[in-house]
């Protein structure tokens, strides 16, 4: 039974549940901004996914029959059509040497191949959909537009072209992007930008061994805690200085980091996180004495926030997906991610909002150390 005979145009046209029902992105921590939403939106709108979805419920419901789908298949066919296209874009373009790279794990995603240009260059291929040509399309205006310090955190970017300019077949819409070649990431780098402190060892102790930004951290959970430290403070029978009382736990909280023990046999972050609660609860528990409170429900629910804040703030990536909204956090220091923070900040105050940052949008120009920006895919 054919798919698209089961779609209904009502379904298509009017269908409220693009981009506004509770999905993977209305996840706590997860920040889009609503245009990026509304590109998800158009995009499944476009690949009729969820009408097909549908279709393929309507079918088993129908027949009972549970419809034979191997992805894998689907992937290798997909990377067959696009392997020759990479080869006929390299003859036209006079690109040789043609080594397949990389490909999207979206199965309409981008396909990255190596090649020589005509100039000896070592270059990258990208075959993809030219509904992100644009920021591509615009890179040399916008190199030209911003101070040399951001300059270099943006691709270079030789030949933006539809295969339909290029004289090739093209019935998916693609376009050829031909740009400087750029390396992943070193392998503890990447993780330091892609993982969170509580999934990662190298992200968490980057995090704890920067003094800046863990004091930060812990400032930010001494402001959203303030009326269940007075709270406490209440309990106290003699005269003190509140404000005094503040900053005395503040201090001994920071320490806290240099106190922390690692288990032996610890092999994850998780239990490294533990150590670093227990020593928050230590901190607590000494200021609560040094204040001559012993047990009271007050403590107990200034125990449970700060755990509760910290384990939410550790589950914060160590540089956020969307840097641009967000302050670096423990990578502060690492050579290289301020000045890419500072040439986002450029970008967005002359109102271009790089969207989708992340790991793997994030490459090294290998003969200057350089952070690039690599995907400007989403450049709006």
């Amino acid at each position: 039974m054919p798919i698209k005979k089961k779609i209904k145009k009502s379904q298509v046209k009017n269908d409220p549940t693009y981009g506004s029902e509770p999905d993977m992105l209305d996840q706590p921590g997860v920040i889009v901004e609503p245009d990026v939403r509304k590109k998800i939106a158009d995009y499944f709108k476009k690949m009729m996914l969820r009408e097909t979805i549908r279709s393929i419920l309507y079918e088993i419901e129908a027949t009972g029959v549970q419809p034979q789908f191997n992805l894998i298949d689907r992937f290798e066919e997909r990377k067959e059509k696009i392997d020759k296209i990479a080869k006929d874009v390299a003859s036209v373009l006079n690109l040789v040497d043609i080594r397949f790279l990389a490909r999207s794990p979206r199965l309409q995603g981008a396909y990255t191949y190596s090649a020589v240009d005509s100039k000896y260059r070592n270059v990258i291929l990208k075959i993809q959909s030219t509904d992100e040509i644009g920021g591509y399309s615009n890179v040399q205006q916008i190199r030209s537009e911003v101070s040399p310090a951001t300059r270099n955190h943006l691709p270079i970017i030789f030949i933006v072209k539809t295969l339909k300019s290029l004289g090739i077949d093209d019935n998916d819409s693609l376009c050829a992007i031909v740009m400087e070649r750029l390396e992943e990431l070193p392998g503890n780098m990447f993780e330091l930008i892609s993982a969170s402190p509580v999934r990662s060892k190298i992200s968490f102790n980057a995090l704890i061994r920067d003094r800046k930004a863990f004091t930060m951290i812990i400032d930010n959970i001494i402001e959203l805690t303030r009326k269940s430290i007075i709270d406490v403070l209440k309990v106290v029978q003699r005269k003190i200085d509140i404000d005094v009382e503040i900053s005395r736990l503040r201090n001994m909280l920071i320490s806290a980091s240099l106190s922390i023990v690692e288990p032996s046999d610890s092999k994850a972050s998780s239990s490294i996180i533990q150590a670093l609660m227990s020593q928050i609860n230590n901190k607590i528990d000494l200021w609560c004495t040094g204040l001559d409170i012993r047990d009271s429900l007050e403590k107990d629910i200034l125990k449970s926030e700060y755990e509760k804040l910290l384990k939410f703030k550790l589950s914060s990536r160590a540089v956020p997906k969307e840097p641009l909204i967000q302050n670096p956090g423990a990578l502060g220091n690492i050579s290289g991610i301020k000045e890419l923070i500072s040439a986002i900040d450029e970008l967005k105050s002359m109102n271009i909002k790089p969207q989708d940052l992340h790991g793997n949008n994030i490459m090294l120009r290998p003969e200057t150390g350089e952070l690039v920006i690599a995907d400007l895919g989403h450049f709006i």
